[in-house]
């Protein structure tokens, strides 16, 4: 369910940028409503601005903390990849199930604890406990390896949303191919999956690799 739904968001921002030329400027959990049959519909363009292909704009610092691309926040520059990087953050919240921001005292960000978490080669650290383990580590592993590289610190790094959309549909396929008993169920002490990388154009291949 949590993946239909950030697909669909996905589909959203995707039509926004490549459909209409938008960036969204303000893209977090709570602004994917959910209707009666959990479809999600991208919500709030109070502050999306318009923009032109490859060309940056420079414009005024807005968004809601924890989902703020850095770049962004660094430069002021924005392109449509601000939003790519929100969207990685939503990836790595359904997977965790926690809130961008950790400890409002010391102000941990998901992203970096999922990192550190990652440099040990275990998944099981990752994943929101209320999943009881049944979950497929595979489209698991996969999901956290596409939020890493959307939470790039350049946004020349980031895939775009057509990208994303794309790899988030094999995600869902793996689940629903599980399911009707197609693949045997994942072991939660296999660590092969799929790796997402990604060059400067934001092209995404994926390759078995050893974990």
């Amino acid at each position: 369910m949590r993946l239909n739904i950030v697909l669909e968001a996905a589909q959203a921002l995707d039509y926004l940028h490549t459909g209409c030329g938008i960036v969204h400027r303000d893209v977090k959990s709570s602004n994917i409503l959910l209707g009666q049959n959990f479809e999600a519909k991208i919500s709030d363009l109070g502050l999306s601005r318009m923009f032109s292909g490859d060309v940056n704009c420079v414009i005024s610092l807005s968004g809601t903390p924890g989902y703020m691309d850095p770049e962004y926040q660094l430069t002021f520059t924005l392109n449509e990849k601000s939003d790519v990087y929100s969207f990685g953050v939503i990836l790595v919240e359904i997977v965790t199930g926690e809130p961008p921001i950790l400890n409002a005292r010391e102000r941990i960000h998901i992203v970096k604890l999922v990192k550190q978490l990652l440099s040990k080669g275990s998944i099981e650290d990752v994943v929101d406990s209320r999943f009881e383990g049944e979950y497929d580590t595979n489209a698991v592993w996969k999901v956290v390896e596409l939020a890493m590289i959307c939470t790039r610190d350049e946004s020349a790094n980031r895939p775009t949303m057509a990208d994303v959309v794309v790899h988030l549909k094999d995600c869902v396929q793996i689940v629903e191919h599980r399911k009707r008993g197609k693949l045997e169920p994942s072991k939660k002490s296999d660590m092969n999956s799929g790796s997402i990388s990604t060059t400067r154009s934001a092209s995404i291949s994926f390759a078995p690799v050893s974990r």
